[in-house]
């Protein structure tokens, strides 16, 4: 399960703005851009869960199993789908013309498939939980 403690920013009727701290092997990562802008906090909406108010201390969970069905469906799909028009498209006209034309359909197929796919199996399967709210400020203790 991979975890990551953040904060809310705010609270919506049925959503809320959690910012997180990005994990440490993000400031090495050259794709740190495309990601979340650069920035060493990532900014995501989620559906608010009972009990929680601004400012206060979340941890958001994202078990395993969606997190290798994100990455297949997100990296693994798109590459298929571009090896197969390239392998196709080089079948079918049989010059590097019919390969590239076809690589690029295959990529387009396989980025639309991959969309549609993760919206048919709803989006919030891939959506982190709150797993455990911390207080901002301890309580005093009650007798």
């Amino acid at each position: 399960m991979m975890e990551r403690s953040g904060r809310i920013l705010s609270l919506h009727a049925e959503s809320m703005i959690v910012t997180v701290d990005t994990a440490p092997a993000c400031s090495q990562c050259g794709s740190r851009k495309a990601c979340h802008g650069g920035s060493s906090e990532l900014t995501l909406a989620l559906p608010a869960g009972p009990g929680l108010k601004p400012g206060d201390l979340v941890t958001l969970a994202l078990p395993a199993g969606r997190l290798n069905h994100a990455a297949l469906l997100a990296w693994l799909l798109p590459a298929l789908a571009l090896l197969a028009g390239a392998a196709l498209g080089q079948w079918s006209n049989g010059q590097d013309s019919g390969a590239i034309l076809g690589a690029a359909t295959g990529l387009l197929a396989g980025l639309a498939s991959a969309r549609r796919l993760a919206r048919r199996l709803d989006g919030e399967h891939f959506e982190p939980c709150i797993t455990a709210p911390f207080e901002t400020q301890p309580r005093s203790p009650t007798r």
